[in-house]
């Protein structure tokens, strides 16, 4: 058990260390004169979209190892008690408690990343093309997905 909470420990002080990190500059949203000369702009979201897309399984699996890894380290960890002597509540409930916090996480996760299915995708050119692409996606649009893809032979 202590090395979970010392696991956790680190964990939030990465967090915190990132919290602190300044923040870059965000890039000028496009005004609507700027949006009829940037005709890349279309294969810009559509490379946003589809990352976003691909991100999910990556996501999902590395969410899900954090939560296998947990539950091993509770079994390697946790010692095991003699016979006959009463296990604390704290080592039987600990499993339940992962896994239960385990699917509203990966739940959460998945709901997060449906938002950038191809409908969206498809409403967001739409939007785009009649000049009125919502702030939000427009602060997401990063310089690298108006580069070209790399073909694949």
């Amino acid at each position: 058990m202590r090395h979970l909470l010392l696991l956790g420990f680190f964990l939030l002080a990465t967090l915190l260390r990132q919290a602190q990190s300044p923040t870059p500059a965000a890039p000028l949203p496009l005004a609507s004169s700027e949006a009829t000369v940037a005709p890349d702009t279309v294969a810009a979201l559509h490379n946003f979209y589809k990352h976003k897309r691909r991100a999910l399984p990556r996501v999902l699996l590395i969410t899900s190892g954090i939560f296998a890894f947990s539950l091993f380290a509770h079994e390697v960890f946790t010692p095991t008690p003699d016979y006959g002597q009463p296990q604390k509540l704290g080592d039987v409930l600990a499993p339940l408690y992962i896994g239960l916090l385990s699917v509203p996480v990966l739940g959460g996760e998945a709901l997060y990343y449906s938002q950038y299915n191809k409908r969206h995708e498809r409403r967001a050119i739409k939007e785009f093309r009649a000049h009125q692409l919502r702030p939000y996606i427009q602060e997401q649009l990063e310089p690298k997905y108006f580069q070209p893809a790399p073909h694949v032979k």
